[in-house]
């Protein structure tokens, strides 16, 4: 039997965590796996550094990142969504924007929501 697509995160950020809280919730076939990167039995530097940034899907070694991830788990778990639109352009593009201003400000967002903020979101070199 094939492995369950996975979802990566940051298990010490607790932006990610409620995240991914809200996510498991919806997914009641139990349709993917999330784990904590650091959990994640082929974890590979290049990941590690990765999911401190950004949700990655891992689906028979195929990876997708960030709003492509996310949009993919969530609308797998709801087709019937209108967020379908995001995942074709330029949808897309937009989606990718705003994740990436989501993950840049995760802990201003955490402290506005009351969610804990554990997290150190890393520099770019």
């Amino acid at each position: 039997m094939p492995e369950k697509p996975t979802l990566l995160y940051d298990g010490d950020c607790g932006f990610c965590q409620f995240s991914i809280n809200q996510l498991k919730k919806r997914d009641s076939k139990h349709q993917f796996d999330y784990i904590p990167a650091v959990a994640y039995h082929a974890l590979t530097e290049s990941l590690k550094s990765q999911s401190q940034r950004e949700v990655i899907l891992v689906n028979q070694n195929k990876t997708l990142g960030g709003a492509d991830a996310a949009l993919t788990v969530y609308c797998t778990l709801k087709p019937w969504s209108p967020l379908q639109i995001f995942r074709i352009p330029p949808g897309i593009w937009i989606a990718r924007i705003i994740y990436r201003i989501v993950a840049n400000n995760r802990l201003k967002i955490s402290r506005i929501l009351g969610i804990p903020a554990t997290c150190e979101i890393p520099k770019r070199n």
